[in-house]
């Protein structure tokens, strides 16, 4: 059965990111395990996966994504390793057996089986992970986004500006990691339609051979008015976004304060982000403590602390504290 296969959730890593997904979806940030990484670990976990990267891809944070031409247009590309995940599903009577010698009087004997049987687990863990990139190739550099076309795929016929672009060093993706890459363009710069997309990751590091992701398919429709209320308040997000990414604080400050009058959460998140950008500190930890607070009065239940909101808001008190 075709499912996110998600065995290292209990992993602090991954499971602080799932256990916050729902304020992220909130605020309109990226979690820290993307749409686009999990649609990378969706997998048939039944199969014996092979071994190879898994890639996979949304447009703007969306498997169905419906689009306005000349709006921004953004590839969120993740890559992860599945088959690692599914060895590690295969451990958990070795991982069972090393956590019950680690509660165990540390004896010679019993450090020596606890050694043991911790380097067997790291052994066969390593056996599945390989690595991406090396040190004068940035793995992203093998990326490749592209418009499927049937069984064929063809490259883009417009250029795309890459976002948090990765550096040049080996990333190994074992059964814990994944990595995340975004590409955009200020435009969509297709006419009204429907097309698909794919990512596909070439030879890098360990890996020689070419894995791409499922196709996406894209509406392109000609105006903002043809979207509903839900897809209107999504474009708005994504043009803040796509704001966010150039670094463009006065259009953002534009975008904010249309935003809040349908959108009031989201429209002070992002105007606390503009003025954060212009270094307006003052006014930027008011729009951030305000946004908390709407949220904690919306959500009175929610499990998880707004991580972005209170990392956001500690930023700008020790910028204010440096300034005195």
């Amino acid at each position: 059965m075709k499912k996110p296969f998600l065995f290292f959730i209990v992993l602090v890593v991954i499971a602080g990111a799932i256990a916050v997904t729902y304020f992220w979806r909130l605020s309109g940030r990226s979690p820290a395990v993307s749409t686009a990484e999990l649609r990378a670990y969706m997998q048939d976990e039944d199969a014996d996966l092979p071994d190879e990267p898994a890639v996979g891809l949304t447009v703007n944070d969306s498997d169905e994504p419906v689009l306005v031409a000349n709006a921004p247009m953004l590839f969120t590309v993740g890559v992860a390793n599945p088959r690692a995940n599914q060895r590690a599903t295969s451990l958990t009577s070795l991982s069972d057996k090393i956590k019950s010698l680690s509660a165990m009087p540390q004896t010679p004997g019993t450090a020596k089986r606890l050694k043991l049987a911790s380097d067997d687990y790291q052994k066969k863990l390593k056996a599945s992970a390989f690595t991406i990139g090396d040190s004068t190739h940035a793995w992203s550099e093998a990326l490749h986004i592209v418009q499927h076309n049937g069984s064929t795929n063809t490259p883009l016929l417009f250029a795309l500006q890459g976002f948090d672009a990765a550096k040049p060093q080996p990333v190994t993706l074992g059964a814990a990691n994944a990595v995340e890459a975004t590409y955009g363009a200020a435009v969509t710069p297709l006419a009204p339609g429907s097309y698909s997309f794919a990512a596909c990751l070439g030879p890098t590091g360990s890996w020689q051979g070419t894995s791409c992701s499922d196709p996406v398919q894209v509406k392109v429709v000609s105006d903002i008015a043809e979207l509903t209320p839900e897809q209107q308040a999504a474009f708005t997000r994504h043009t803040a976004h796509y704001a966010t990414l150039t670094k463009d604080w006065n259009k953002l400050e534009q975008i904010a304060k249309m935003m809040a009058v349908k959108d009031p959460f989201f429209g002070r998140i992002s105007l606390g982000d503009a003025k954060f950008g212009q270094q307006k500190w003052k006014e930027a930890l008011a729009e951030y403590v305000a946004a908390r607070a709407m949220l904690k009065r919306q959500n009175p239940d929610l499990p998880e602390e707004p991580r972005y909101l209170n990392e956001r808001i500690t930023q700008v008190v020790r910028n204010m504290q440096d300034q005195e």
